[in-house]
């Protein structure tokens, strides 16, 4: 699994550079898991590892909508399903280097699910308070983003 994981970073090193040459379109999504107060982080397992970010990845929008997109990606990182799924946003970044259309989804769990992670791409998924995770400086944008906008209703 540690080659796995060195052929992973090498290759997203790679491509990091070929975003900031080439300034591609790319389009996202991510998703901001809830349970009451709570939001669920993930670290991955490549970039910066110290990030905390909500799930999600990327998608074409040739092939497939935002919320199958959504849905594919939870389901294939955490094994996990979500309710109440909704549209919160789109963001836009330039932060990697290419133009990134990001859509930002809320949803929920019941309960406190178990989660199983897909250990290539996350390696640590865990609950926070979200005014807790709003104050850590490793929160990515994105998922200050996605907090601030589900919390402010």
């Amino acid at each position: 699994m540690k080659i796995v994981h060195i052929f992973i970073n090498i290759a997203y090193t790679v491509l990091r550079l070929y975003w900031k040459i080439f300034k591609p379109k790319t389009y996202g999504v991510r998703m901001l898991i809830y349970n009451k107060d709570h939001v669920l982080l993930i670290k991955q397992t490549y970039g910066d590892k110290n990030l905390l970010l909500i799930p999600g990845g990327g998608y074409s929008p040739k092939k497939e909508e935002p919320l199958e997109a959504i849905l594919r990606e939870v389901k294939e990182e955490l094994s996990a399903n979500v309710e109440q799924v909704e549209k919160i946003g789109i963001y836009t970044t330039t932060a990697e280097g290419k133009y990134d259309t990001v859509t930002l989804f809320s949803g929920t769990v019941t309960g406190t699910p178990e989660l199983h992670l897909q250990r290539l791409e996350v390696s640590k998924a865990f609950w926070r308070d979200y005014k807790t995770a709003l104050a850590d400086p490793n929160l990515s944008n994105v998922a200050r983003q996605a907090i601030t906008t589900h919390f402010k209703k």
